[in-house]
């Protein structure tokens, strides 16, 4: 039996995990988890207005209009995690057990 190219559902992901080893659906798991997260516009910055920038937040600048925008870094709720019907805790408990 092959490898599935692609796990569109929660029953592909359980399908791999149980017919095939670790080493191969492992990474797919871990991908879950990494892609749970993105960068969102959340406004258009004043001219003057200062921000802290960090692991949450950044300000990009349009180089042709010189406009600065703050995006903020939060959960996706349309990534691929969420969408199967996945938990974080259901994911990370299946990384973390023994096979």
């Amino acid at each position: 039996m092959e490898y599935p190219r692609i796990l569109a559902t929660k029953s592909d992901y359980e399908f791999v995990r149980q017919n095939f080893p670790r080493n191969l659906w492992e990474k797919d798991f871990n991908n879950l988890l990494e892609t749970q997260y993105n960068w969102f516009f959340e406004r258009v910055l004043e001219e003057d207005e200062i921000i802290e920038q960090n692991f949450v937040q950044k300000v990009l600048t349009d180089p042709q209009t010189g406009i600065k925008s703050l995006y903020l870094w939060k959960q996706d709720s349309h990534c691929k995690l969420l969408e199967l019907g996945y938990t974080v805790e259901e994911v990370i408990n299946i990384l973390s057990t023994e096979e």
